[in-house]
């Protein structure tokens, strides 16, 4: 009964590490990528709508009475500011520029940004594709079995991370140099 107990306590527990229903603020939504925050503002609505309007972080937006949509510019991740050197970044982050959609829904004193269909366009010619090309994240981020790859999780995802939040971080709203 012991050793019974003690092989389910193993599996059990080496399981849930391997949980891989999100990571920071990234999920697998049904094989996709996808990065999700709540950040907390005491900002009106109609003043994040202004910024982000502004902002020239998106490519094409639109706005609806309880949010916003669009599409981000091409951008690279700031790998240096989330503290990585170009050897320990993976390829993904300094091989590639990025674009991404974007969702931004408002409630009272806050708002949630959704970033998914994540695309990879190459900078540059090389032996893992033409520049100009086009592929989304997703076949570099979730491996065969429908989770993030370690790799991913380990080199990336805290890159990713790093550089959506600073972008859409609220204190960076709102922020006029009044001096």
């Amino acid at each position: 009964m012991k050793k019974l107990f003690i092989i389910l306590s193993i599996v059990t527990l080496s399981f849930s590490c391997y949980s891989q229903e999100s990571k920071r603020n990234f999920k697998n939504v049904r094989g996709e990528v996808t990065w999700q925050k709540v950040f907390e503002s005491e900002l009106q609505k109609s003043a994040i709508k202004e910024y982000f309007r502004n902002s020239g972080i998106f490519k094409e937006i639109e706005f609806t009475d309880n949010g916003l949509t669009g599409e981000l510019r091409l951008f690279e991740p700031d790998h240096r500011g989330a503290g990585y050197s170009v050897f320990k970044a993976s390829d993904l982050i300094y091989e590639y520029y990025h674009s991404a959609f974007v969702s931004i829904q408002f409630k009272e004193s806050r708002y949630r940004v959704t970033i998914n269909k994540i695309t990879l366009t190459k900078k540059n010619d090389n032996s893992s594709g033409s520049q100009g090309s086009i592929e989304l994240l997703n076949g570099h981020a979730i491996t065969n079995k429908g989770l993030f790859g370690r790799l991913f999780i380990k080199n990336s995802v805290p890159i990713y991370d790093y550089t959506f939040l600073k972008m859409f971080e609220p204190k960076n709203i709102g922020s006029d140099d009044d001096w």
